[in-house]
């Protein structure tokens, strides 16, 4: 039996589905995303380095869920989050701590998170807004350090790949403005899935951290690229 190493067969992968694509600028950094996080520099060649990562990923996530809540599936958690979760119930806030007046006067948004799961105690919380402030975390910290990471390698772009975001489960029809309203433009609304939400919220954290200048990018195979990757590195061998 043949074994690909993982990190080749991800850079593999990525490489083979998007070398062509006049936008691409390299080195790349790949943030692939399963149990844990690694973080690649791929370069021009297809040539590849693990230059960071964390352990603070999809089983920490998941993990937690399992321990803290009754869901049992992945997708259901994730669609009662993005449902009817609030992780502001779960989050200790800045304006939690100092109010909103004063969260003003210094400068500080008041739904800032000051401590993730800071009232997780609290009376009332449901195991929607506990999933939602896991997601939440995670998130927040794979987004923190893969801007720590853009910057070190002077990269304005982050690719994302991995099982964290494999699910095409349809949640609903993405929130519409309401001044669109019409049945035409509701038939054509978007389609969110599990893993288009969970996309969202790495988004968000990406552009939090970089204050909108590194982009988060998602080849359309994210969830399978170490599979396709595996079996294009043994055919070119």
């Amino acid at each position: 039996m043949v074994i690909v190493n993982e990190l080749k067969a991800v850079s593999y992968g990525w490489w083979s589905d998007v070398q062509d694509a006049d936008t691409v600028t390299y080195p790349v950094l790949l943030c692939n995303v399963g149990t844990g996080v690694s973080m690649i520099s791929v370069d021009k060649d297809g040539g590849f380095e693990r230059v960071s990562g964390s352990g603070l990923g999809g089983a920490t996530f998941w993990g937690l869920v399992k321990r803290m809540t009754k869901f049992a599936g992945f997708d259901e958690c994730i669609l009662a989050a993005h449902k009817e979760g609030n992780a502001g119930h779960a989050d200790t806030l800045v304006g939690d701590i100092y109010g909103i007046e004063t969260s003003k006067e210094i400068g500080m948004p008041a739904d800032l998170v000051a401590g993730f799961l800071g009232k997780v105690d609290s009376e009332n919380i449901t195991d929607s807004d506990i999933a939602a402030a896991l997601l939440r975390m995670v998130t927040n910290n794979l987004g923190q350090l893969v801007v720590f990471q853009a910057k070190a390698m002077n990269t304005d772009s982050v690719w994302f790949t991995g099982g964290f975001f494999n699910s095409n489960h349809v949640a609903e029809e993405m929130d519409m403005d309401s001044d669109a309203g019409t049945a035409s433009a509701i038939d054509s609304a978007p389609v969110a899935t599990v893993g288009s939400i969970v996309q969202n919220a790495v988004k968000e954290a990406v552009n939090f951290w970089s204050a909108g200048k590194i982009q988060p990018l998602f080849s359309s195979d994210a969830s399978i690229l170490g599979a396709l990757g595996a079996v294009a590195a043994l055919s070119s061998e």
